[in-house]
């Protein structure tokens, strides 16, 4: 092979896998929904990528819950056992923060990728 030969396959090679790797990274969160639900009733729900922090009121129970770059915690709430406050952040499509003492889901909803441990 000549040697332009070798630098246009080389090209090429670093241009396809830059293409993979923008795609990858823009499409990560793509189909992903925050559902959050209050007395098994739907709340609101909304895009993963959107950065908002929801405030949900009723009677003395209060719960703030963030939504900002495709991550989702529970920031404070007033119930007794703050199990729900140390969930954490979640990310995936299934995972979920509960806190029962207000009723109150949030998931994530979309398409789960990767390997699990009944396809393993």
């Amino acid at each position: 092979m000549k040697r332009l030969e070798i630098i246009i396959i080389v090209i090429t090679l670093i241009l396809a896998g830059s293409i993979q790797v923008a795609h990858f990274y823009m499409n990560r969160n793509a189909g992903k929904y925050v559902n959050i639900y209050k007395d098994a009733k739907l709340y609101t729900s909304l895009k993963i990528n959107e950065n908002k922090t929801i405030e949900i009121k009723d009677a003395d129970d209060i719960n703030i819950i963030v939504v900002e770059n495709g991550k989702v915690y529970m920031k404070d709430a007033n119930c007794s056992d703050k199990v729900c406050v140390d969930t954490g952040i979640i990310t995936g499509a299934g995972q979920s923060i509960i806190c029962l003492p207000h009723k109150i889901v949030v998931e994530i909803a979309g398409e789960r990728k990767g390997i699990d441990d009944s396809a393993y």
